[in-house]
């Protein structure tokens, strides 16, 4: 596969360029508004740039390459294999194949909640470090702080495993975690399977500025329209603020899918999965907190959900969950993991508010790593950290 970029008076044009003369192997990446070089960029209306993956063998003919101007040939890089979790068997289309170009790693899911193994090998060999050999004592409680877990949080489990195993401080380590992991799960399964109850098809995306909330849309959007091949509308709404997100328009166009600016109150159709894109508030906004609690009001009924940057610091994220208490939030979007490395962090977070983490993102590139998660994959991601650090584990 090759990486090359064209440009093209608008989105829609560049789309169907782009097949007529590259045929239906060619995999389109990105598509980006872009300004004429020069002085034509001041006087005359932009054009559209488009990122295309071509097969080895193109079916490209010489007078159809005329149609498109090529911009640049860029090489594509060989990447690492990306992992992620899949809920069926299902393939994407060949669209979908080759787009994600920012890598990240996502744990692999557990394969079932009763599989209570204490993740990898590794945690019963791994090898005994010096404050081992000077005699210090660990329990439960040490093995868990030391992949991340607060000791607010810690205790907090602990207490949800000797309410249930009345036995527990009696048993070795390693079944304890075992305790444990059965506690967490049993109750963050229950969060989980509330927030699915309480879906709609309807996704209304709240949460502060630049945490990531249209590009989080614009991917699952396109899941949702190309994987799934459900029928799709989106509103582009202004808040306290106008909605600048030109960004969404074009890759709405893009996909087909409707953009509407203006919300009109009408009849819900359920085989129309709808999304709803509003500005980011400030926590201390007030002005912008009370528009946003009207808007949402206005709405209903639909899913709210709070879309929030991983990489924040933990009390950062307990707060802007509080700031945004208001809203009838049903559970959270984690985005820029692609920037996190400890996953321990999320389940701190979980652990402090009761909201289930819903979705995970990373990387910018559409629809690139865009994951529904569970709550087992939470917690084999921090105790997959455990192994890998090889933190002591005594039996």
């Amino acid at each position: 596969m090759n990486l090359r970029r064209f440009t093209s008076s608008n989105a829609r044009g560049a789309i169907k360029d782009v097949y007529d003369a590259l045929g239906p192997d060619a995999v389109i990446v990105n598509i980006r508004p872009v300004s004429k070089p020069g002085l034509q960029g001041l006087f005359k209306s932009q054009q559209v740039e488009v990122s295309v993956l071509l097969p080895e063998q193109s079916r490209m003919g010489p007078s159809k390459m005329q149609s498109l101007k090529p911009v640049e040939n860029v090489p594509q890089p060989t990447l690492p294999e990306v992992t992620v979790t899949k809920k069926s068997e299902n393939h994407y289309g060949t669209h979908l194949d080759m787009v994600d170009d920012a890598v990240i790693e996502l744990p692999k899911p557990s394969a079932t909640v009763d599989n209570i193994e204490v993740p990898g090998p590794n945690l019963n060999k791994a090898t005994e470090p010096d404050r081992f050999a000077s005699g210090e004592h660990w329990g439960a409680e040490q093995v868990l702080e030391s992949v991340g877990i607060l000791p607010l949080y810690v205790e907090k489990m602990i207490n949800l495993a000797k309410r249930r195993y009345p036995q527990f401080e009696n048993v070795s380590i390693k079944e304890q975690l075992k305790q444990i992991r059965f506690c967490v799960l049993d109750r963050w399964t229950g969060l989980a399977s509330e927030a699915k109850k309480n879906g709609h098809p309807r996704k209304l995306l709240v949460g502060p500025p630049g945490c990531g909330k249209t590009t989080v849309l614009c991917k699952w959007m396109t899941r949702t329209v190309l994987a799934n091949r459900e029928s799709t509308r989106v509103w582009r709404l202004d808040g306290h603020l106008a909605n600048t997100a030109e960004v969404l328009t074009v890759h709405a166009e893009m996909l087909g899918v409707p953009v509407d600016r203006i919300w009109k109150t009408e009849e819900f159709v359920d085989s129309v999965t709808q999304f709803i894109d509003i500005p980011g508030v400030m926590p201390r906004d007030a002005g912008g907190m009370k528009s946003l609690v009207s808007l949402t009001n206005k709405i209903q009924p639909a899913e709210c959900l709070l879309v929030l940057n991983s990489a924040y610091e933990l009390s950062h994220l307990v707060r802007l969950v509080r700031s945004f208490s208001d809203l009838p939030i049903n559970g959270l979007v984690m985005t820029h993991l692609d920037e996190e490395a400890k996953w321990s962090k999320l389940w701190n977070l979980t652990l402090a508010t009761d909201l289930p983490i819903l979705f995970w993102s990373g990387g910018q590139e559409m629809p690139g790593d865009f994951v529904e998660i569970t709550p087992q994959d939470l917690f084999g991601a921090v105790m997959g950290q455990l192994e890998s650090e090889e933190a002591p584990l005594p039996t």
